[in-house]
């Protein structure tokens, strides 16, 4: 359930610098489209949604309803009105884009017990879901337009999407076309996120952690499969069967994805890298574990988005 604060602090408005002043008697009325509060306003609107979303106990069909018309607002009172020469305005139209995906894939499964099994047009539509998802989130990290502003978007960037795509590669039989653009959006989502294939960041985060019991199976299962048409670096593929050794000395075994992959470019300010994970940071919704069929990738799955925090926003 998602905690909403008893206090009645209302949300900022939509403006410019330019609509305050000192002398002003009432407060300006809020502007639709762009300003240079758009992409906070954004963010505000969608924290709204999900603790109302997290309140009401409705079925995965209603959310669904429910995240469609989020997105149709967000349209119509943000996206349309963006400027993508605009380095920040082309950020909030990158996050208005990910926000249905990603709402839709931590909020719209089915209610299953332990004695049901995830359908087949189930497992389908998370794969999609998930792949739509990371397709966006790579298109705005290669994209050079809004590097100054990549701490923005790490903001909506989740690697929880990664988790049910390296899940059907390990575990199931995607189709060709599914399977083709998995591998492609598995590669470049390690491309763009290299601590990803940090061993000291799976001991740490119990996602990584999770991600790094998946990914060697994903590879395992691909080369013994006919997927000549799916050509994957052979650095990449050492990383991540490397993920699977133990390591006990990190300065020993940790892999530098710097050494085989390009990465992108990143902040010179450090306030604007993405933040380190340490040990006094728990991490309470994914916790670690080694999944070792689709059964135990599913559990964990599903026990894993119950929590609405996983969201972040």
């Amino acid at each position: 359930m998602a905690y909403v604060t008893p206090f009645d602090t209302k949300r900022p408005l939509n403006l410019n610098d330019a609509d305050l002043h000192p002398n002003m008697m009432t407060c300006p009325t809020e502007r639709q489209g762009s300003t240079e509060m758009m992409f906070c306003s954004v963010r505000y609107v969608v924290s709204d949604f999900v603790q109302q979303l997290g309140i009401k106990n409705d079925s995965p069909q209603n959310k669904l309803q429910a995240i469609q018309k989020l997105e149709q607002d967000l349209g119509d009172r943000f996206a349309r009105h963006c400027d993508e020469s605009i380095p920040l305005q082309r950020v909030t139209k990158f996050l208005i884009k990910t926000i249905g995906y990603r709402l839709t894939l931590m909020h719209c499964c089915l209610p299953l017990t332990t004695e049901e099994n995830p359908s087949r047009e189930y497992k389908t539509q998370t794969l999609s879901t998930a792949l739509l998802l990371l397709q966006t989130q790579n298109v705005s990290s290669a994209d050079v337009t809004p590097d100054r502003y990549r701490w923005h978007t790490k903001l909506f960037h989740n690697s929880e999407a990664l988790f049910p795509v390296l899940r059907a590669l390990a575990f199931d039989n995607p189709d060709q076309e599914a399977l083709e653009e998995a591998w492609k959006q598995v590669s470049l989502t390690y491309h763009f996120n290299p601590r990803l294939l940090s061993p000291a960041s799976s001991d740490q985060h119990g996602l990584y952690s999770s991600l790094a019991s998946l990914a060697p199976k994903a590879i395992t299962r691909h080369s013994q499969m006919d997927a000549s048409s799916i050509d994957l670096p052979a650095t990449f593929i050492e990383q991540l069967m490397a993920q699977q050794q133990p390591h006990t000395d990190p300065e020993a075994t940790t892999v530098s994805a710097s050494a085989t992959i390009q990465q992108p470019a990143q902040p010179s300010d450090p306030a604007l890298s993405e933040p380190v994970i340490t040990e006094g940071q728990p991490n309470m919704y994914w916790q670690q574990s080694h999944l070792d069929n689709d059964d135990q990738a599913w559990e964990y799955w599903l026990n894993s988005i119950e929590n609405e925090e996983n969201l972040g926003f």
